[in-house]
């Protein structure tokens, strides 16, 4: 699957999720919403069964944060700086293409983690979920880069972001967005409590922290 299929499958996500109505855009986990353009109640529920390795690399983001670009970064970072043979060198656009389609942890059916054990490299993936929704081989064997951005350019992503895939009504104000937002009732919860949770682990020597904000100041 190439990034032009990949393109294809999220259009026609896009198109079946305005002919939905609004309640049917999103469903409720364990006490949180996720939009079902993306997500499926049977991935969330057999997400204990992914296996990390030693060598995988986890981006956790609350959306909006600035996830695509960094994992762009990392994907560039681990194409260029991996000590492979010129011939390995010269797939590394091919590996990029293949990680891009199973990046998301939580994206597509479950037996995307079926994909990802296959991938016969170090795997970087993304995630949006809050730490006690991760595997928990993840915390065992992976390194976590965990990023963050401030809450005000978070909100206004996220209100634009969700107006634009028709999560959220069209007649909704920024005056709703944000009190929904405050009070965690938006896709994937309170940013507030993601980040709470987050804390927890700022003395784990596999997890790293880093803001949106920082690294733009240095790119």
């Amino acid at each position: 699957m190439d990034h032009q299929e990949v393109s294809k499958i999220l259009d026609e996500a896009l198109e079946e999720n305005e002919k939905k109505v609004l309640s049917e855009r999103t469903f409720m986990y364990d006490g949180v919403l996720y939009p079902t353009m993306i997500c499926s109640l049977e991935t969330l529920k057999s997400i204990h069964t992914f296996r990390a390795r030693e060598d995988d690399i986890i981006l956790a983001a609350y959306p909006k944060t600035g996830s695509s670009w960094v994992y762009q970064i990392l994907m560039q970072l681990e194409v260029v700086s991996g000590k492979y043979e010129e011939d390995e060198q010269k797939q590394g656009q091919q590996r990029l293409k293949e990680l891009s389609t199973f990046s998301f942890l939580e994206f597509a059916e479950p037996r995307n983690f079926e994909r990802m054990e296959k991938l016969p490299y170090r795997r970087v993936i993304k995630t949006h979920l809050a730490p006690r929704r991760l595997p928990r081989s993840l915390f065992e064997k992976a390194k976590i880069l965990v990023l963050l951005r401030n809450p005000k350019d978070t909100t206004v992503s996220s209100f634009h972001f969700y107006k634009g895939i028709k999560l959220i009504s069209d007649q909704e104000t920024w005056d709703e967005y944000f009190e929904a937002f405050i009070s965690g009732k938006v896709a994937y919860g309170s940013y507030f409590d993601y980040i709470i949770e987050w804390n927890k682990y700022l003395d784990n020597s596999h997890i790293f922290f880093i803001t949106y904000e920082e690294i733009k100041e240095v790119s």
